[in-house]
């Protein structure tokens, strides 16, 4: 119905929240639910792709991705994010104020901690495992295994199990290194994509996992692979710059990263202490009521006021002024708005005071 050309306004009930859960969904969808809907709430994994160009495919693509995030957020009220990292890059990427963003975590009940043990010292492999964007960081992973990893442990292999990307990849970039070294191409098997069976084999069978992504917006591998048993090392950035050393370490060959690895290839102690952590860390996301976080959230966007920008914003998208074909033309939000007639912006005044008097009357909006 939503994507019809009809539009009969008695279809559709009067919605107290429309939360859209990610941001791939076209503008026009969002405005038809807007105007059914109190409020609008938006979450955001992270801005990855907002602040990597070569994640698309051409310039103007990489525009046009950015003008509709940009709008997204203007048309909302508040925006969820699933991590501290992403709640700061909302506030400095998108400027968008500290009071229209929340936080709410990625639950973790869905992930069953098992009774396996830790990852034997015999195993033959670690393992890397996502897509090849650059700032999964995998080509200096490669020489971080070759001269760290490899010299303590001869025998040593590693596995890579993960999608190519279309746009922003470094397939190229591995597959030139594995040519140009015959020994690393022997200790290198990439596997490609793979069922979540095969991939609950290889973390149960791993020594242990890399992890040096530059970049995450929650980071979802460590604690997935904690629970087949498997200790992860991550790079000490982005969500996890908070966490011990013997859990993050810098993503480069350093005498901090050199040591680690040590330990994690020499001590099986210090690989559980890294699995302890993971799951600690999913134990405690256990105590949480995401239920009840989340009903809470929703109480509190309902008792602010409705975000008057978003219905101004929606009407000039709705209805072009000015003969203008659409703001996703313009090439900033902010110039979008001073683009509007003084009509329309007196008219969205008048509006906002309007509910303010009623909110302080105690009269319900």
């Amino acid at each position: 119905i939503l994507e019809s050309e009809l539009d009969p306004i008695d279809l559709y009930p009067g919605y107290d929240i429309y939360h859209l859960v990610n941001a791939n969904i076209s503008i026009d969808r969002v405005l038809v639910m807007r105007r059914y809907a109190s409020r609008l709430v938006i979450t955001l994994h992270d801005l990855i792709a907002y602040e990597n160009p070569s994640y698309f495919e051409s310039g103007p693509e990489y525009v046009a991705y950015r003008h509709r995030l940009r709008l997204l957020v203007a048309l909302s009220d508040v925006v969820l994010t699933i991590s501290s990292q992403t709640l700061s890059d909302v506030v400095e990427q998108l400027e968008l104020p500290e009071r229209r963003c929340k936080l709410f975590p990625n639950p973790l009940l869905h992930l069953k901690p098992t009774s396996l043990p830790c990852s034997a010292d015999e195993s033959q492999y670690c393992l890397i495992v996502g897509t090849d964007f650059r700032h999964k960081h995998v080509p200096v992973t490669l020489e971080i295994f070759r001269d760290l990893v490899l010299p303590i442990r001869p025998g040593m292999r590693l596995r890579i199990a993960g999608p190519r990307v279309e746009s922003g990849g470094t397939s190229h970039v591995i597959q030139a290194m594995l040519r140009e070294d015959r020994e690393l191409a022997a200790a290198v098997e990439i596997l490609g994509p793979v069922s979540d069976e095969r991939l609950y084999d290889l973390y149960q069978g791993a020594a242990f996992c890399f992890y040096l992504s530059l970049h995450e917006g929650f980071g979802y591998i460590p604690y997935e692979a904690a629970v087949y048993g498997c200790p992860t090392l991550v790079a000490n950035t982005s969500v996890y710059s908070g966490c011990p050393e013997s859990v993050a370490v810098p993503p480069f060959d350093c005498p901090q990263t050199k040591q680690a690895l040590t330990n994690f290839l020499l001590d099986s102690s210090a690989r559980q202490a890294n699995l302890d952590f993971w799951l600690n860390r999913i134990y405690s996301d256990h105590q949480r009521d995401p239920g009840a976080e989340l009903f809470e959230i929703y109480q509190d966007v309902l008792g602010a006021p409705r975000n008057y920008v978003s219905e101004t914003l929606a009407d000039v998208v709705a209805s072009p002024v000015d003969g203008a074909n659409s703001i996703l033309a313009q090439s900033d939000l902010k110039r979008a708005v001073r683009s509007l007639s003084r009509r329309v912006l007196l008219a969205a005044r008048r509006k906002a005071r309007a509910r303010l008097q009623r909110l302080t009357s105690g009269k319900s909006p």
